[in-house]
């Protein structure tokens, strides 16, 4: 008698999204706060000022929860406590914007209970870093160029990541983010995304433009700004001590 043939079925696939777990959902993007309603976690850049990096910073405050969200709004008319502190660190670059190094060095002279650690394409391999950190619910900042126009130089803050799970294995393919530029989320955590280009992708990319082999090559969207190829340049994570 022949032997039974054994089957073995096909693992499962599916996509997944995680977010940081302070994150509220809802007609607005929320935390809890203690004693109070929940508070707004988005900051809207303007169209005049080069303070997205700032924007970021406002909003992992508010979520890890060492300021109040209306009293930032204020900060430069308060003269005590964190709100007065960021003031005082990012004025002078609130139309210009800061580097990556310059952002970290200047949170951490305000002595608040933060610790940030940044990576650029120069000091190591920026996508890994920001991939793993967000993989474990943490916050980043990533600092992205636009690759075709070379106009779009900015900040966002990584709130979360989504990929492909088969069977044990997953695989990360997209950073989702919350852009100071982008209009506040409704009933979702992230009002922009990031998703890595495949080789197609990038070959054809290559075509128009002429790409670093060692950098990464990602694709910007939403929903007022369309889609664009962009270049990850740096990341800072972001924790209370």
């Amino acid at each position: 008698m022949a032997a039974r043939s054994k089957r073995t079925s096909a693992p499962t696939t599916f996509r997944w999204q995680r977010f940081h777990p302070a994150l509220q959902p809802g007609d607005r993007l929320t935390v809890a706060a203690k004693r109070e309603a929940p508070m707004p976690v988005h900051f809207s850049q303007s169209d005049l000022d080069g303070a997205c990096g700032v924007h970021c910073v406002a909003s992992v405050l508010v979520i890890l929860g060492l300021a109040k969200s209306h009293a930032l709004t204020l900060s430069s008319r308060r003269k005590y406590g964190v709100p007065a502190d960021l003031w005082r660190a990012f004025a002078d670059c609130w139309f210009s914007g800061c580097s990556p190094l310059d952002l970290a060095d200047r949170l951490d002279g305000t002595e608040l209970p933060l610790q940030t650690e940044v990576v650029t394409a120069d000091m190591g391999d920026v996508e890994q870093f920001a991939v793993s950190a967000l993989s474990r619910g943490e916050l980043v900042m990533v600092g992205f160029t636009s690759v075709l126009n070379r106009l779009t130089n900015h900040w966002a803050l990584g709130v979360g990541s989504e990929g492909v799970q088969t069977g044990q294995r997953a695989v990360v393919d997209s950073l989702l983010l919350l852009d100071p530029g982008e209009s506040e989320p409704v009933f979702r955590c992230f009002n922009a995304r990031m998703r890595h280009l495949d080789g197609a992708e990038r070959r054809k990319l290559a075509r128009r433009v002429s790409l670093n082999r060692t950098a990464s090559y990602w694709w910007y969207e939403a929903p007022t700004s369309g889609g664009e190829p962009v270049r990850l340049d740096s990341a800072v994570r972001i924790r209370r001590t």
